[in-house]
This record gives C-alpha cells, structure tokens and sequence, in this order.
C-alpha cells in the first residue's frame, strides 16, 4: 500500500509533466461500455433523473462516476440517458482531512476549497434542502446566505449524501459559513486565536484530536497542549500499536496526554484554555421522510444516521441511497474520505445498472467492490509535518514514509477534486489495489489461524 502510494504520487506528476502517448493514456475520458438491448430497438428515450443531495466525498463519486455515461439500451430495448443534479447548500467543497494543518498553517486554507461539483457533467444546485419524501427533493434555493425560493424538484434515484456535523471550526457550522470567503474568514480567525494561545485542551484522543495535537505542538512548541480522552489510550479505533507510537511521540513533544477520565471543561475554561472538542459526530439524516405519514423508528438509527440494507437502500425505497457518514450499513466502518467514497462508488454503480433493468441483479455492498464482506481500513495520522503512521487493516508503519503519503494524498485529492484526470485515475488505481491487497490480507490470516 505505502509503496502504491509513493508510485502513483509519481505517476501523477509524470502524467502531467509528459506529452505523447503517456498523458494521452491516462487523461482520456474512461468510457463506460454501452448494453447491449436484450429486446426489439425503439427510438424512445427515457431520462432518468438522479438527484444528490449533498456534494462533499459521497456525493461528489456518485456524480463523478455517473458523468461521462453515454446514452445506452435498457433491456426493453428503449435508449436510456442519465441527468444529474447535484445539490448542496455551499459555493464550495471543502476538503476536510485539511482543516487540522490550516489552524495551525493558515497558507493551507486556499487549497481545501475547490467548486461544488468540479470535474462532474452533474448540474449543481445551491440549495437547502428541507425534505426528500416520495419522489421528489424539496429545497429552498439560495442566494447568498439567504434562502429565497421554495423548489421541488423530482427524481427517478436519489442519492442522499449529507454527510453529519461535527465540532465547529474542524467542520463549518451555521449560515455564516455556507461561502467559500466566509468559511475562509472564519478559518483564518480560528488560526489566528490559536496562534495567540498559551494554553490549548483538546478533548478526544481518536484520530483528529492527535493530529491536531500534533500540528500545534510541532508549529508552537512552547504552548502548554494537552489532549483528554475518557479512554484508556489514543487512537482506540486503529490497531493498538499506533496509539502507542502517537502517545510516545507527542510526550516527547511536552504534550500532556490525560486518559481515562472524562475532561472537566469548566475546570479548563477556567483556565483560560482554548479547547477543541474532537469527539463524536451526528450524522445529517434529517431531510429523509418515509413514505408513511408517520415515520418508522427502524428507519433512522439513535443517532440521526439513515439505516440502510446491504443495497445502501433507505427503508424500502429502492431508488433512494444513503452513502457516507449519513448512512449507517450492517457491516461497521469507519466514517472517513476513503469509505464515503467507496459507498458513493457502489451507489453509482448500482444506479447504472439499474436504469439499464430495474430487475438487474447487483451483488450487495461491499462485495460488488471489494469482494469480500468487509471493507480494508485504509489510514494515515499526521503526526507534525515529518511524522506520522501509515495504517492498513491490522498493519501499521511509523515514521517519516507515513508522512510523505499523507502529503500525497492531501496534494493529489485535493487536485482530483478539482476535476484533475490524472489524479482522479490515480486514486482509481489505488482504490483497486487496496481491495486487492485486502482480499491478500484476508486470505493471509484465514491461512495463519
């Protein structure tokens, strides 16, 4: 995995940088195969309206892997054409993973932000969207901060992919944020608050609170830093090794490292500590209504996430999908970039095969990907700018190679995201060596147990 990484970063930059039949190979539009019709041809066309909600990592794979589709033959032998519409209530898409190093690295802040949709054939609408019930999403449009019109717009699939909110400022909170210069604004203020600390409390010891520890003390080493957490050691969502290495490596920094105790956060304010609170997420599933005029409590989990089947199908609405942090499937997963993605991947797969034979026989999610029943855990925890751990499923590596990955991945997404193809044909190459280092992983431990 880290060398695939290492290869494709290069791969990258090499298709860029060379004319011929280098570049012309790995910037051409991948094309996806028509059908052939199973009946008698018709001139008829039928458009299928797939409508996402929601433009960050799910939303956008679904748009990005539905764009480019050509006009196929369904089954019955009518000519089928794909409209996408892709809403979201921001100008802008931020990439997230990014944020921790801009409070501490303000010249960073530029970089996260790229247009809503950019590299997809999706129409974007700017929106708030207030309910999706039956077949139709209903928004109010917007203009600025303010919402203006009320709109429904019908749809033959609809993807929800709204994501959840978490502790502000790691994630834009409010109307005050849903522009690119205002969220910018706000970065920049929160970077500047920062900078002007003496102390900082960071409550929650999982994979951002130790990489935000991280950047403070390796950009301010004289600030007093301490992170909390009620466990009994960091990084408890990776294999126990990491947690560890994080530990060692921010003492040795002067990080103050409190565990198993919950943070008293009057005693901190007290103090005069800026805190940061990076525990716990809440999923944004509350625009789904069932198609019952009461909702079911089966429908949506305790925590606002939306139940799907193993098809990423909402109750049973079979043409309406929920991928990324909003979901919750029946094989757990950790909510990060690469899994939404992966979810938007299987969705957008699932539709083009369905508007072809809505009888279409789709393996469930995430065997269709990955082959197996599991998804790999697939990793990197910044630790400063030249340190970090480089994690798949139970392995983990340490040291100054993590941290160039994640340089790697930070610089070649965030180009993709802006509709680069070379790296948008990169990070398809790596998502399929990482099922197939998975599948290696899972065959290697069934032979050794």
């Amino acid at each position: 995995v880290m060398a695939c990484h290492v290869v494709l970063g290069f791969l990258v930059l090499l298709a860029d940088a060379s004319p011929g039949n280098l570049r012309r190979m790995l910037l051409r539009p991948q094309a996806v195969p028509s059908t052939p019709a199973a009946g008698p041809t018709t001139d008829e066309l039928a458009i299928k309206k797939v409508v996402i909600v929601g433009g960050s990592f799910g939303g956008w794979t679904v748009a990005k892997k539905l764009s480019g589709v050509p006009e196929r033959r369904a089954s019955d032998g009518s000519r089928v054409k794909l409209d996408v519409t892709l809403i979201d209530r921001a100008d802008y898409f931020e990439y997230t993973p990014g944020v921790l190093r801009a409070l501490t690295q303000p010249s960073v802040i530029p970089m996260l932000h790229s247009e809503v949709g950019a590299g997809t054939d999706a129409s974007v609408v700017r929106g708030n969207v207030e309910e999706i019930q039956g077949s139709k999403v209903v928004l109010m449009e917007l203009d600025g901060a303010d919402a203006k019109t009320k709109r429904e717009i019908d749809f033959d699939y609809c993807v929800i992919a709204t994501g959840s909110e978490y502790s502000h400022p790691i994630k834009a909170a409010g109307t005050g944020e849903w522009t690119r210069e205002e969220r910018q604004n706000v970065l920049l203020e929160k970077a500047w608050q920062l900078g002007n600390a003496t102390d900082v409390a960071i409550v929650g010891g999982g994979i951002v609170g130790v990489e935000l520890a991280a950047d403070i003390i390796y950009k301010y080493p004289e600030k007093n830093v301490k992170v909390l957490d009620m466990q009994n050691s960091l990084l408890p969502e990776l294999p126990p090794q990491c947690g560890k290495y994080a530990r060692k490596w921010l003492e040795g920094k002067g990080v103050k490292v409190e565990l198993g105790a919950p943070a008293d956060l009057s005693a901190l304010r007290d103090e005069d500590y800026q805190i940061f609170m990076c525990v716990g997420y809440k999923p944004n599933g509350h625009v789904y209504k069932s198609e019952e005029e009461s909702p079911k409590p089966d429908r949506v989990a305790p925590r606002g996430a939306l139940i799907v089947d193993n098809m990423m199908n909402v109750g049973r609405q079979k043409n309406v999908f929920a991928v990324g942090d909003v979901m919750s499937h029946p094989q757990p997963e950790a909510k990060t970039a690469y899994t939404a993605d992966l979810s938007g991947n299987y969705v957008a797969r699932a539709i083009k095969a369905l508007t072809l034979d809505t009888n279409a026989q789709i393996k469930p999610y995430p065997e269709l990907l990955t082959g197996l029943d599991s998804v790999p855990l697939v990793t990197c925890v910044s630790l400063g700018a030249w340190d970090g751990i480089l994690v798949f499923n139970n392995f983990a590596l340490p040291g100054k190679f993590a941290a160039l990955v994640k340089w790697l991945i930070f610089s070649s997404k965030t180009r993709q995201l802006r509709g680069n193809a070379a790296c948008n044909f990169a990070w398809d190459v790596a998502e399929s060596l990482s099922f197939i280092l998975h599948r290696l992983d899972r065959a290697r431990r069934k032979k050794t147990s």
